[in-house]
């Protein structure tokens, strides 16, 4: 039985919780439920030192070589990186707001990373057309840095496809793009990386994570019925239980394997132990960022819908909710 106050995180089918109550003897010894939490979450410095761990992407840096890392990091005050996510790039919309944004990065100093992070197109790839589509979709990319020589030349790129871009559906890990489907735009572009989906990143001592799935949709499929979560004008911001929710299970896909199977093999390319930096989880919600554990926590929007996106400095850990204007 429960009896609790609301709490608020988003709690589905599969999730671990922290159960607190007591054992109701008059009543067969049912278990009472009288609190329900999430695991806290750790932060990653904390991880990190509890593990002896020095470089969790195992490229076995020592100490001196992570600390000389760590003063560049301090250092690079005009590293920036930006997130773009739901890039449909054959919408004409989203292009001409592409090619704004790099025309009015083009003309400022700094090294840039540019994450694009799809659905690219509005198509099935297999669909009838859908090849052409794909093909299309990344001619207009490249025509959208035609007047950026600089960025075409040192900042960049990186795709990372959503569930339904070219390649296999059924499970996460998602593969990564067709190399045949930018092998064009690499004679246009200096430096072009395609993710897989989930995407972890390293930017000197620092983790960058991406994830695009419209995760709110499916947890919220899935929630519990009795711990539905909070509405009221007092909980939080749905979208902010959706972040402290799965960086409190230490899993970018909390969910039961019927509602997305996943690879068991690849299963740790979906933990989030350490947090990273920067966790993007790109859903079809409006943008929002929050701080949990040290952890910066962001969801950049819809580009294709409303323009929106991200700019992260990595130097000051900050986070910035950017829009082109209309």
């Amino acid at each position: 039985t429960v009896k609790m106050k609301q709490y608020f995180r988003i709690i589905t089918e599969g999730s671990i919780v922290l159960c607190m109550g007591r054992l109701d003897e008059l009543d067969q010894n049912l278990f009472v439920l009288q609190g329900l939490a999430f695991p806290p979450a750790e932060k990653r410095e904390d991880t990190l030192t509890a593990m002896d761990i020095l470089d969790p992407f195992g490229n076995g840096e020592r100490r001196q070589q992570i600390e000389y890392m760590r003063e560049l990091e301090e250092q690079a005050h005009s590293d920036r990186v930006f997130v773009f996510s739901d890039v449909i790039l054959t919408n004409s919309k989203t292009c001409d707001n592409l090619k704004m944004t790099f025309e009015a990065y083009e003309k400022l100093p700094g090294n840039y990373l540019f994450i694009l992070i799809g659905p690219f197109t509005s198509k099935e790839f297999t669909s009838t057309g859908g090849r052409d589509e794909a093909d299309r979709a990344f001619e207009f990319f490249g025509n959208t840095l035609e007047n950026c020589p600089r960025l075409s030349k040192e900042a960049k790129f990186l795709f990372v496809p959503a569930m339904n871009d070219p390649g296999p559906q059924a499970a996460y890990p998602k593969k990564s793009l067709l190399e045949k489907l930018v092998e064009n735009l690499r004679k246009r572009i200096q430096s072009i990386s395609i993710g897989t989906n989930p995407c972890h990143l390293r930017f000197y001592t620092q983790e960058i994570t991406i994830f695009r799935d419209d995760l709110l949709r499916r947890m919220m499929r899935h929630v519990l019925p009795k711990v539905p979560p909070s509405k009221d004008d007092d909980a939080m911001d749905l979208r902010e239980q959706l972040l402290h929710s799965v960086i409190e299970q230490g899993h970018l896909f909390p969910l039961p394997s019927t509602a997305k199977p996943i690879y068991w093999d690849l299963d740790h390319t979906m933990r989030l132990h350490p947090l990273p930096s920067l966790l993007v989880l790109a859903d079809k919600t409006e943008q929002f960022h929050t701080q949990i554990a040290g952890c910066n926590a962001v969801n950049p929007g819809s580009f294709s819908v409303d323009s929106s996106f991200v700019a992260y400095y990595p130097s000051r850990q900050e986070v910035e909710l950017c829009k082109v204007p209309s």
